[in-house]
C-alpha cells in the first residue's frame, strides 16, 4: 500500500478547489482503507475537487486491481482478530440470525470529520449505523 499512499499524497499536493490550493493529507488504514481528510477552515472543497477525488481513487483502484469505492461492503474485525470484509446484506444476516452481536467491531464509513475518525471509525456494531438491523 505504499504505491496508494504514494500516489495520494502527489494527487493531494497538487488538488485545487477553484484553483485555489487545498490542505490535504492522506492515510492508508490497516492496508484497506484510504482516508482523505481536508482543512476546510480556508478553503472548502467544492463539488468538482471532489469530483476529481474520486476520479484519482477510481484510477488507482484500476492499477493496483482493487476496490477502494464499493458502499455495500462491511469490514469488521473476526473471531481471529483480523480484518474481514463482507456484503452489506451478509452482514444484515449475520445480525438478524444472531452470528454476531452489538459488540462486534466495524469500521464505520460514515465519519465525515477527523473528530469522528479518532472516535468512532471502530467501534462496537451497536454503536453505529448497521444497529438498525438489530432486533429490538
Amino acid at each position: 500500500m505504499t504505491f496508494l499512499k504514494e500516489q495520494t499524497d502527489v494527487f493531494l499536493q497538487q488538488w485545487t478547489a477553484h484553483k485555489v490550493d487545498l490542505n490535504a493529507s492522506s492515510l492508508v488504514v490497516d492496508d484497506l482503507f484510504l482516508i482523505v481528510a481536508v482543512d476546510e477552515s480556508e478553503v472548502n472543497a467544492s463539488g468538482c475537487s471532489i469530483d476529481k477525488l474520486y476520479q484519482f481513487v477510481k484510477n488507482v483502484q484500476q492499477q493496483l486491481n482493487i476496490d477502494l469505492l464499493d458502499r455495500l461492503k462491511v469490514a469488521f474485525v473476526n473471531s481471529e482478530n483480523t480484518i474481514s470484509t463482507t456484503s452489506l446484506k451478509e452482514m444484515e444476516n449475520m445480525i438478524q440470525s444472531g452470528r454476531v452481536d452489538g459488540e462486534l467491531p466495524v469500521y464505520d464509513l460514515t465519519v465525515t470529520t477527523l473528530g469522528e475518525y479518532s472516535s468512532r471509525f471502530r467501534a462496537p456494531l451497536k454503536s453505529t449505523w448497521l444497529n438498525r438491523f438489530q432486533s429490538v
